[in-house]
Order: structure tokens, then C-alpha cells, then sequence
């Protein structure tokens, strides 16, 4: 079992390499609601309707976890990390509560010092 970076399902949905990657781990896997969210934005960046996206993401088997008032908190003491988005830290502390690797598109990470085991899916 994996945590979904948003960058992981956009690889996939948008043909990028590291895509057929993270497809191998959506059976699995889970995202956060904040990165859900980064999910349907992106994608509809691409034209799709929202209406469509939602149902299309639904398909790819994986779990959709709100966020907690615990990760909030996980998430604000990584702040100091650079480069590190809201949906970043959201992501990374839901892998931290569950004690799970997280998987991204996101070379940056893998340099950072996070809580978390990351896996690049290029």
C-alpha cells in the first residue's frame, strides 16, 4: 500500500512517463482529499468537464482519505520544508499517519529530509 502524490495520477492520466508506474499501485493506493482535489483541477485544466473527471478518477481503484485534523497539524509542522505545497504537506502527512511510503512524480522530494519513504516514479 502506497499514498498517491497528485503528480503520480497526473503522470498516468496525461501519458507522462512514470505514468504505467503509478498505475501499478492505484489498486492499492490512496490519496488524500486535498490532492484529489489537485487531481480534478489539473485535469480539467486539459478541457475535460469536472462532471467527468470525478467519475473517470472513481474507476482507477483507488482510496480517496479526507483530511484530518491530525494531518493538518503533521502537515503545518512541515512548512519549513521548501518547496513543499499545501497539497505537498498534505500528502506527505497522511503517508506519515499511516506509517506508509509515498509515491511522486516530484524529484524534490527524494532530496528533502521528509518523515515519510518516498518512491519516484521516474
Amino acid at each position: 500500500m502506497k499514498i498517491l502524490d497528485s503528480s503520480a495520477v497526473l503522470a498516468f492520466l496525461l501519458g507522462e512517463p512514470g505514468g504505467q508506474v503509478a498505475r501499478q499501485a492505484f489498486s492499492t493506493g490512496l490519496m488524500c482529499s486535498v490532492n484529489y482535489g489537485e487531481v480534478i483541477t489539473r485535469y480539467s485544466r486539459t478541457g475535460v468537464a469536472v462532471s467527468d473527471i470525478t467519475p473517470l478518477v472513481s474507476t482507477l481503484g483507488f482510496g480517496i482519505e479526507p483530511f484530518t485534523e491530525e494531518q493538518a497539524v503533521l502537515a503545518s509542522r512541515l512548512y519549513s520544508k521548501r518547496h513543499l505545497s499545501l497539497g505537498d504537506r498534505a500528502c506527505v502527512a497522511l503517508a506519515q499517519s499511516r506509517k506508509l511510503p509515498v509515491m511522486t512524480a516530484d524529484r524534490a522530494w527524494a532530496s528533502l529530509d521528509l518523515p515519510v519513504t518516498v518512491e519516484l516514479i521516474r
